[in-house]
């Protein structure tokens, strides 16, 4: 049984498809979930020149993570909500190490080449490097179809 699961979220739909299977995990026994929220330390301005990443953000971040919590500490789990910056893998890494993390836990992407396509560059990154076990949850296809043309509809709808 883990005792400390990472669940690393970047705050889309298609990430948040691995908590239904941590929630599966933490109920056969009593397990510390972390869910991980990795922002850019910098962001690209209007004006073109790289920004710190603002306050604002992190606090939604935060809110975000809270929300998510909210089921799982509801049913008696007992969970801590993270958001740090910089880069995504180098950060979930870092914090696993550092905090005594059993699992960590993610849905992929599934963008770019084949190897991208089975576990995503994060994921694929983080499964190289963490030397630690890791739930990999791919959504579905239909999942995946149904999101881009969210995304292409909210993109087409802000270009007018």
């Amino acid at each position: 049984m883990f005792q400390k699961i990472l669940v690393c979220l970047d705050g889309s739909e298609l990430a948040e498809h691995v908590l239904p299977h941590v929630s599966d995990m933490v109920a056969r026994g009593p397990t510390k979930v972390v869910l991980l929220k990795v922002l850019p330390e910098t962001i690209g301005g209007v004006t073109g020149v790289a920004q710190k990443t603002p306050w604002s953000m992190q606090q939604r971040a935060e809110e975000y993570l809270k929300g998510l919590a909210a089921p799982l500490e509801a049913a008696g789990v007992e969970v801590s909500c993270v958001t740090m910056l910089g880069k995504a893998e180098e950060v979930i890494i870092r914090y696993a190490r550092e905090n005594q993390v059993d699992l960590i836990a993610m849905a992929t992407h599934g963008r770019g080449g084949l190897q991208n396509t089975l576990f995503g560059s994060v994921a694929q990154h983080v499964l190289r490097e963490s030397g630690l076990p890791m739930l990999l949850i791919r959504p579905t296809l239909a999942t995946l179809r149904r999101v881009e043309r969210e995304q292409a509809k909210s993109e087409r709808v802000a270009q007018t």
